[in-house]
């Protein structure tokens, strides 16, 4: 967040629920100077973007419609495709740890056929004899192509993140959520393919969870909320925590 206190920056967001978002934020001011969205199709069975030809020209009419200035700086957001926090041996290198976390995306039926794209780090929150590490993965070809469409339309990617740590920042950005000192909380992300148990320890990941559910449109609203509390209820209880968010 350091990196933007002081500039004007282009947010890109796939969300599934809405579709495309673009907002020109002043990070300085934390104002959002503009906004709009487009509907754009999203594969939740796939976890990817279901044309990135559409993506491309639906961005590009967004970026015209707003007037955003070639060369402009963008942060991109996409959704979540896989999420982990584990802990690995503190014996182990950065050239280990990748491996390790190589080969447990490998079980994933999503990346039986693609290469996944991987981002991690390695927590405060660790041990002398472990490692605690936060990574996100997501399809690499889908993320190159993301990229060169931005590049294409005149832009320029300054970072990527996922709906995950994009949801926290903008919590912490907002002052929405108490992350000092060592205080206990609990994340819960509802989509609409699943729940998203993220136990917090002040600004740091401690562990990841994910149930999946089937909710929408179809259903009443009673339905879905009994759908998302049977999913997450049996983790929550085992989680002692100071708030839930």
């Amino acid at each position: 967040m350091e990196l933007f206190k002081k500039s004007i920056v282009v947010g890109v967001s796939v969300t599934p629920e809405i579709g495309l978002e673009v907002a020109q934020i002043d990070f300085a001011t934390r104002t959002v100077l503009k906004y709009a969205n487009r509907p754009l199709e999203y594969d939740i069975n796939r976890r990817d973007i279901a044309d990135l030809d559409i993506f491309k020209e639906t961005l590009k009419d967004v970026m015209d419609e707003l007037a955003i200035p070639k060369g402009a700086s963008i942060v991109l957001n996409l959704p979540t495709v896989v999420f982990k926090v584990n802990d690995y041996p503190a014996a182990l290198d950065e050239a280990q740890v990748s491996n390790a976390i190589e080969d447990e995306l490998g079980e994933y039926p999503l990346f039986q056929n693609t290469d996944p794209c991987s981002s991690a780090t390695v927590l405060p929150n660790s041990t002398i004899q472990f490692n605690k590490v936060a990574y996100t993965a997501a399809q690499r070809a889908t993320i190159v192509e993301v990229v060169m469409a931005i590049k294409d339309l005149g832009y320029k990617t300054l970072a990527i993140d996922t709906s995950v740590n994009s949801t926290l920042n903008a919590l912490m950005l907002k002052d929405r959520v108490n992350t000092e000192g060592d205080v206990s909380w609990v994340l819960l992300l509802v989509e609409n393919n699943c729940c998203r148990i993220l136990p917090m320890n002040g600004r740091n990941y401690v562990d990841a969870f994910e149930e999946r559910i089937s909710i929408g449109e179809v259903l009443g609203d009673a339905e879905n909320y009994s759908t998302v509390i049977s999913a997450v209820s049996p983790l929550l209880k085992n989680l002692p925590s100071q708030y839930l968010c």
